[in-house]
């Protein structure tokens, strides 16, 4: 799969240099998307998820979804009332949908532990209990409601160990969401 095939997404740009990491590990050429910066071919494309709207790649791979970066702590704790912390909540957990969706065919999805809590629920409501690893199961996108995503991202560089050294350079786990 050509690099400008795949899109990383973080939550904000204190995970950027984490998605730096993992993206030169797995040996892919790179460009760090904001305003001024846009997608270009031969390079794989890194960015917030806030920059991933309306973008679509064959692979994506959302990194850095530990406990506290999504939802982001910072905005939970800057709440003042329980329809604030609703709304804050809400916002962060479409945040990472909208991430989720940029893919067509693969999407992989790391952090490390303990993990976001909105994996947890993703976990849940595709029948898979307890946290993601690499040698865990992968994960039937039709019961998402993701059309279309038929391949696993270990395809990408033609390496089977390319997830697995992703997860080694980040200090993460992966879990692999498949059709």
């Amino acid at each position: 799969m050509p690099p400008h095939e795949i899109g990383l997404f973080v939550r904000s740009n204190t995970e950027i240099d984490r998605a730096r990491a993992a993206t030169e590990a797995a040996a892919l050429p790179f460009r760090v998307l904001d305003d001024q910066v846009e997608t270009a071919v031969g390079y794989t494309s890194l960015c917030t998820m806030h920059l991933a709207k309306g973008l679509e790649f064959r692979a994506v791979a959302v990194l850095a979804c530990d406990d506290e970066v999504i939802p982001l702590q910072a905005r939970i704790a800057s709440v003042a009332d329980k329809a604030d912390l609703e709304e804050v909540y809400n916002t962060e957990r479409h945040l990472l949908y909208v991430a989720c969706t940029r893919a067509r065919d693969a999407l992989l999805v790391s952090g490390i532990e303990p993990g976001s809590e909105f994996l947890d629920d993703l976990m849940s409501k595709v029948g898979t209990h307890g946290k993601p690893d690499f040698k865990g199961r992968a994960i039937p996108l039709s019961r998402l409601g993701v059309p279309g995503m038929a391949e696993r991202l270990d395809i990408i560089g033609g390496s089977a160990q390319l997830p697995k050294r992703v997860a080694d350079a980040t200090g993460g786990w992966l879990t692999r969401i498949s059709h």
